[in-house]
């Protein structure tokens, strides 16, 4: 498998302008065929939705399922704010400052000019789940996202004996 993984990042070599620094986060071996997932760092941190899935068949032609890396990185690694100040932030910027949260996943957010330090950070709740993206220089909240899916549903307003069907947001 390091040897599929060594073929790919020369092949991606001769292609690019520069190869970018790779992590082979996992792989699989089934039915005769490796599928390898590649993520792109920066300065060894991980590169956000900057990733590539590449097969291998069994008489060894090779393509790639899905591959996007970011060129011209020039962002500082070293975070000014730390995981734990991160954390409190996202877990505020959802109303809930007591929320259970993940670790900080500590990223680079791809950008014109050179990227954007970031934390991701998983915030729990009762009723919902938020992923908060917060500056690792300046500390502000730079997105809040909902992971709760909407959906609508028919239902009886009380029973089906003596109500009608209503459609509510479930």
């Amino acid at each position: 498998m390091r040897l599929l993984t060594l073929i790919l990042v020369t092949s991606l070599a001769a292609t690019a302008t520069a190869a970018p620094d790779l992590l082979q986060e996992r792989s699989l071996h089934w039915r005769g065929r490796s599928f390898v997932h590649l993520r792109q760092l920066h300065d060894g941190v991980p590169v956000h939705g900057s990733d590539a899935v590449f097969k291998e068949g069994p008489d060894g032609d090779r393509s790639a399922f899905s591959q996007r890396f970011h060129a011209n990185m020039t962002v500082d690694t070293t975070p000014a704010v730390d995981a734990a100040t991160a954390a409190s932030k996202a877990a505020t910027a959802v109303g809930d400052p007591d929320a259970a949260v993940s670790m900080p996943e500590l990223v680079v957010l791809p950008s014109a000019s050179g990227g954007v330090l970031a934390y991701r950070v998983h915030v729990k709740q009762p009723l919902g789940s938020w992923m908060v993206t917060v500056d690792a220089v300046t500390g502000a909240v730079l997105a809040r996202t909902d992971l709760r899916r909407g959906a609508q549903g028919w239902v009886y307003e009380k029973s089906p004996a003596n109500s009608e069907v209503v459609e509510v947001e479930l």
